[in-house]
């Protein structure tokens, strides 16, 4: 049965086309979002599948496969293997794609698909996971979560995306200075960093005093090493805890994109901030990478080099921090998903997280020839999308709104409906087809960048 038709629905005509199963309810909406420990990934992608014009009723016609599902959820062998093994037993296209090959599933653990059992790892080893965590090779402080050295993130299979930053108590990236209409603060400090140092929960165990072997290997290292060398450092904020991340955010030049016990989102905030990132995990791909260099609008040094960050930090020209800045508030766009959660720097959403990952697979598809490393090198078409170049120029969208998160927003001329925010609290999420389908007159009329 066409479930599509009569619905006004047009398909995106960049693509990709992505075939949706419908599985079982047991796997997918009869599941309690609320006891998943964080943002309900899988519905964010879901909705934006066939708001975005990219779900297709034609398995034949597909290009990619969509097992709608939360890896963190079911990620105990016994639920998320039968949910498997029903797409594979039900349908024909797992096994004509070569075990699972363009199939595509969240999973949103804190160490992506190393959080899985073995079993499941090996009979979804063609599935492009939808992972928050790219650690690509073995790193000696994660040595606990590696099945006999599997990486995480493959790539090239896999797609590294940000967290859903604004919806939980990430809230304060709403008053971002990249907003045209928010208050913009010096930036005195060169560098920062606040946050649990050893990771075990007592601000006071510092380095060199971080001795058991979790306080050792949290982070890989990387946050005890930044405050070893640099926390007395003069202009450089380096904190166990800030009492205002949202103003240490925006009155700082660089920050740390440091991890935690897994995957971090603190390069991802400061990017949002129009903070520069500095990435320093060995193996470790941070969101959209390797498709997406953080090196372009960010600075990259190996972890053994962490003590001489301050001579590349401090050695940039006024001029180099400047183009850093411009790139690094584009890459912002590419990090939110603001289709999703409503814009928070005036944006129309073209270039929001949900947008990239459907670059990345339309790449996959035109080029399977290429590495994700080559796309903005190669094809002028993702260099453009990279460097927020709309595709259509003469199309103007308007920009989104902003969630009503907060009463001090009253006053913003371009807050959503305050009665979605029933949605937003309860959904941790936008309303329902996302941020960009406000004014529509249904989910079938949303606005769509091709």
């Amino acid at each position: 049965m066409e479930v599509l038709a009569g619905s006004g629905y047009r398909k995106n005509k960049r693509g990709p086309l992505i075939y949706i199963y419908e599985v079982p309810p047991e796997y997918h909406v009869k599941r309690d979002i609320h006891k998943v420990d964080r943002p309900p990934l899988q519905l964010a992608v879901l909705e934006r599948l066939l708001t975005a014009g990219h779900r297709t009723a034609d398995p034949d016609e597909a290009d990619f496969f969509y097992i709608p599902g939360s890896a963190r959820d079911l990620k105990k062998s016994f639920l998320l293997q039968p949910l498997l093994s029903y797409v594979a037993n039900m349908w024909p296209y797992w096994n004509q794609t070569g075990g699972g090959r363009r199939h595509i599933m969240p999973a949103e653990g804190d160490v992506g698909t190393c959080e899985l059992p073995l079993k499941v790892r090996l009979f979804t080893e063609n599935v492009t996971w939808l992972e928050f965590w790219g650690m690509y090779d073995f790193h000696p402080h994660w040595t606990q979560i590696f099945h006999n050295r599997i990486p995480c993130m493959v790539p090239g299979r896999d797609i590294v995306v940000p967290f859903m930053a604004m919806s939980s108590h990430d809230r304060f990236v709403i008053e971002t200075p990249l907003h045209p209409r928010n208050k913009k603060h010096n930036r005195t400090n060169t560098f920062f960093f606040a946050g649990g140092v050893c990771g075990s929960g007592n601000k006071r165990a510092l380095p060199p005093h971080c001795t058991f072997y979790k306080q050792v290997r949290y982070s890989g290292g990387v946050r005890q090493a930044v405050y070893l060398h640099f926390h007395n450092r003069t202009g450089w904020r380096v904190r166990p805890g800030t009492d205002d991340y949202a103003r240490d955010y925006a009155s700082s030049t660089f920050c740390l994109a440091a991890a935690g016990g897994g995957w971090g989102k603190r390069g991802i905030v400061a990017a949002m901030y129009g903070c520069i990132p500095v990435a320093a995990t060995d193996m470790l791909y941070e969101a959209f990478e390797p498709e997406l260099d953080w090196s372009r609008f960010g600075v990259r040094i190996a972890q053994k080099d962490i003590p001489k960050l301050a001579d590349v930090i401090e050695g940039f020209t006024p001029e180099q921090v400047s183009d850093m800045q411009a790139k690094t508030a584009c890459a912002a766009q590419h990090l939110h998903w603001s289709t999703n959660l409503g814009g928070i720097m005036g944006e129309t959403g073209e270039f929001d997280a949900f947008n990239t990952i459907m670059a990345i697979l339309r790449m996959r598809k035109k080029r399977p020839d290429l590495k994700p490393g080559q796309y903005y090198a190669e094809d002028e078409e993702f260099r453009n999308f990279v460097d927020c170049k709309p595709f259509n120029p003469a199309v103007k969208h308007k920009p989104l709104c902003s969630m009503f998160v907060s009463p001090l927003m009253m006053f913003y001329d371009d807050i959503c409906p305050k009665q979605l925010y029933r949605h937003f609290l309860r959904r941790r999420m936008g309303p329902v087809g996302g941020a960009v389908c406000v004014g529509a007159k249904d989910t079938a009329s949303c606005p769509i960048f091709d």
